[in-house]
């Protein structure tokens, strides 16, 4: 298991016991992790957030810590920025929307895949 898919999964597993049945919130066709409406804590906690902004709402309401970009880049929530890997950004971005993809694809099927 590579660090990309460890963080991920440590993220999996913080939804599986906050949000169970988290995957039911996330459409495949709108993830970008990249934003902070279509991440997966994005759309997982939008109806939370006042501005539809579910991943500022997750750090601001349940984290509460001054270390939560770290908290977030732990559970592959988001990339920590650093200027030595500002080159391979974009692609990290890809691995870890990739893997975010493998794993909601991994469990069970998703409210607009049964209706479909």
């Amino acid at each position: 298991m590579n660090d990309v898919q460890e963080r991920v999964a440590r993220g999996a597993a913080w939804l599986d016991e906050n949000r169970p049945g988290w995957r039911d919130a996330i459409s495949l066709q709108e993830l970008d992790m990249r934003s902070g409406c279509d991440c997966v804590l994005g759309q997982v906690y939008a109806t939370d957030a006042i501005d539809g902004d579910g991943y500022h709402y997750v750090l601001r309401k349940l984290i509460g810590s001054e270390i939560h970009y770290a908290w977030a880049a732990e559970r592959g929530f988001t990339l920590v920025y650093s200027e030595e890997r500002e080159l391979t950004w974009l692609f990290d971005w890809n691995e870890l929307e990739e893997e975010w993809r493998r794993v909601i694809s991994l469990g069970a099927p998703r409210k607009q895949e049964a209706l479909a």
